[in-house]
């Protein structure tokens, strides 16, 4: 493959995630905008955001709110909005 069918692979690649961040912006709630706001604007590295993504397995789903990924790592991050105190552990089904 020639160098130009790799940048427009880059290109369509790098568009296509856009527009799925963006559409998955439109479901998500005011604190999971927010921190997909400042994660884009915070960090300085070369880094990739994948936002509200639903991985299905075995006849079921489930949503990441986001996915980092960056030269550091990759951190999935579950976003929150409640304001006040929160009980459970780690081992608990159910937080309240």
């Amino acid at each position: 493959m020639n160098i130009i069918s790799v940048i427009i692979i880059i290109v369509v690649i790098t568009i296509i995630i856009k527009q799925a961040n963006q559409k998955s912006q439109k479901g998500s709630n005011n604190a999971e905008i927010k921190v997909s706001n400042y994660l884009g604007k915070s960090i300085i590295d070369e880094k990739y955001i994948l936002n509200n993504l639903v991985i299905f397995i075995n006849n079921s789903s489930t949503e990441i709110d986001h996915v980092l990924i960056s030269k550091k790592g990759v951190f999935v991050i579950e976003t929150k909005g409640h304001m006040g105190h929160i009980y459970g552990s780690e081992d608990d089904f159910n937080w309240s």
